[in-house]
């Protein structure tokens, strides 16, 4: 999911989100390929490096522009779920990506080299709560789980085996672009 109409361009380029109370703040905001990240966590992705190269190179809708090619996954996918997912990781971090000319930058970097051209609005969900992309609860979730882990802080030292306080939902926030234009520089 690729920005909130799923349109993959929207993943290739950071956004600027001002915030709503306080326009004179704002926050540069990166959406994912939601359809490489899918295929990585439940399709045959981590089975072959070269493989992942490909799908990776297919994402790049111009040739002509720099583009950010980026993915989201739980970090257990590589070994755990995907068993040796890890190595097809590395092979393709340390020789696929280099042999085809490309880099792995962080976003700090990126956004250095290209800041945000557009502006970015988050949609409001329900009560004004915001949405999540993954849980059909929305943020309810967080805010359990918050509470949760600050309720394991205040009750000692064996939070360790609570393992729900600690545990990623895989909720996220989604988003609608705004067709303003140019972001001003901060």
């Amino acid at each position: 999911m690729a920005g909130c109409d799923g349109r993959a361009h929207r993943s290739k380029e950071p956004y600027r989100y001002f915030l709503k109370n306080n326009p004179s703040l704002s926050i540069d905001i990166f959406f994912y390929d939601g359809p490489i990240s899918k295929a990585v966590g439940f399709d045959n992705l981590l089975f072959d490096a070269k493989l992942f190269m490909q799908r990776l190179r297919s994402a790049i809708v111009d040739q002509d522009r720099s583009q950010l090619i980026h993915i989201a996954t739980d970090g257990e996918t590589y070994g755990h779920h995907k068993a040796y997912g890890d190595r097809v990781l590395a092979y393709l971090t340390y020789m696929e990506i280099p042999r085809h000319g490309y880099r792995i930058v962080n976003y700090a970097e990126y956004l250095e080299e290209h800041p945000p051209r557009q502006e970015v609005r988050l949609i409001e969900g329900e009560n004004n709560e915001g949405t999540s992309w993954s849980c059909a609860h929305g943020v309810t979730r967080w805010k359990t789980i918050v509470a949760a882990a600050a309720m394991a802080l205040r009750v000692g030292p064996n939070i360790g085996e609570n393992r729900s306080a600690g545990r990623s939902t895989g909720c996220g926030t989604s988003c609608r672009r705004s067709m303003k234009g140019k972001a001003p520089s901060i």
